[in-house]
């Protein structure tokens, strides 16, 4: 195992995309090492001051006798023989932090001495764990893909040619509910706190109360209150029961940071939302006492938060000289696109514009072939890199991409100097998970008519 003493950015992967693990490094804004043997790197897990990486091969070598799975949202892994459940990173694990998946089938491709890629599967819920020497952990796969790139999907339906009698007791004891240590199975009782308030909208504490002595009256409900405390991001109180965490940026993309408190008699939650609330720490002031402080966001990453579910308004004339320069900023956030998304389609098509091929990183744009409907569609395989202008026809039905990757553009068009784009091929990504989806670019096209017909007459 590896310790590295730096901060993982938790935000620049797309699951189902594929990364080498200097790609990984690359994106998580890391030291790329030059060489992986040798280094942290070279390990199962990777630690980090904030996260921990699990870089899993699920078919393993003949001397290798433990076991990692996908069943469903599930995933088992199994620590290396050496590791209890007392070991510093299986505590790290168990208590829940921010531990990401990173997969691949098998070690190299086949016939040849190169590294295959891993898949990014995503974040994963504190584990249920048995047994030591190795530790079996049950995890939920909180990114878990309905429709998943077929790189991901060969993750999920891999299977082992064969199991042991000791990993099959323990997947037997964890799939029952609880584990040796009474540790629940799926997730920790705090995540139940959780479910009441997205059932129940913006319910008060009694209210809680009130909704899982219905649905789970087995639980002990004397800790109401601190679990409730535990997942909400603006109560200072949550410092005494995530002793392991020393980060309170709800920023960070924390996974406990679930519920925001409404102020009142009585006080209610719902679930934080960013955009709506915005962000926060947590700081210890001269007295000693944690208190709430709003987490200062530069220009830029005001705007890009805005921009997500902002209308296309045109600002007041008395907004003048401030909000002429916010709204520049708010237009070309949004035009751009989430940075952590637009990073990520600008390296799967090497800074190129896939139909002009231009390469001024300032004007290209990460284009959603689909219409974004939220994180689920942050994806590169429904996405193009365009040139602004290139955008713009695209996002009117004015410019579209047919079955066969070529480029088509509306009538009103001929004799504009886009005609030269007429029947060219875009330049794809190398790897084939982030090309784009058929379904998606047909899905434009019908969208694409449809605008054309009502808007333009054609």
């Amino acid at each position: 195992m590896g310790k590295i003493a730096s901060y993982f950015a938790l935000d620049g992967f797309e699951v189902g995309a594929e990364y080498s693990r200097q790609l990984i490094a690359e994106f998580g804004g890391v030291p790329v090492p030059a060489e992986v043997y040798g280094t942290p790197w070279a390990d199962g897990i990777v630690e980090f001051e904030n996260a921990v990486l699990l870089l899993v091969t699920l078919e393993k070598t003949a001397d290798v006798n433990y076991l990692d799975v996908f069943d469903g949202r599930e995933f088992f892994w199994e620590s290396q023989n050496r590791q209890t459940q007392n070991s510093s990173t299986i505590k790290r694990i168990a208590a829940g932090g921010n531990t990401l998946l990173f997969a691949r089938l098998r070690g190299k491709y086949k016939r040849s001495s190169k590294a295959l890629p891993f898949v990014y599967c995503g974040r994963l819920g504190a584990p249920a764990m048995e047994g030591s020497k190795p530790v079996t952990c049950l995890f939920e796969a909180l990114d878990y893909q309905d429709d998943p790139a077929p790189a991901l999907e060969a993750v999920y339906n891999w299977r082992p040619g064969s199991s042991t009698d000791i990993f099959e007791s323990r997947k037997s004891v964890l799939k029952g509910g609880k584990s040796s240590t009474g540790r629940q199975a799926k997730r920790a009782k705090y995540w139940r706190v959780a479910d009441a308030v997205a059932a129940l909208g913006r319910p008060s504490l009694v209210e809680v109360d009130t909704w899982l002595a219905e649905n789970h009256p087995e639980d002990d409900r004397s800790d109401l209150r601190e679990n409730l405390a535990h997942l909400t991001v603006n109560a200072p109180s949550r410092v005494h029961y995530d002793r392991r965490r020393t980060d309170w940026r709800s920023s960070l993309g924390h996974e406990r940071d679930r519920l925001f408190q409404i102020d009142g008699r009585p006080a209610r939650y719902e679930l934080y939302q960013p955009k709506t609330h915005g962000y926060f720490d947590l700081k210890r002031s001269e007295d000693g006492k944690w208190r709430v402080v709003d987490l200062a966001l530069s220009e830029i990453e005001a705007a890009v938060l805005e921009a997500e579910g902002m209308e296309e308004d045109v600002p007041e004339e008395s907004d003048a000289d401030h909000d002429a320069r916010i709204w520049a900023l708010r237009a070309v956030a949004k035009r751009q696109g989430q940075p952590a998304f637009r990073r990520r389609v600008l390296a799967a098509y090497s800074e190129t514009c896939c139909v002009t091929g231009s390469n001024a990183r300032h004007v290209l744009e990460a284009a959603h072939i689909r219409p974004y409907k939220g994180e689920h569609t942050n994806t590169v395989s429904n996405a193009l890199l365009l040139r602004s202008d290139i955008h713009t026809l695209f996002d009117l039905g004015l410019l579209w991409v047919d079955e066969d990757l070529a480029v088509r553009i509306s009538p009103t068009l001929r004799g504009s100097e886009y005609e030269i784009y007429e029947g060219t091929t875009i330049a794809l990504p190398a790897s084939a998970s982030e090309r784009p989806l058929g379904k998606n670019l047909a899905h434009h096209v019908e969208m694409a008519l449809s605008r054309r017909r009502s808007e333009w007459g054609e």
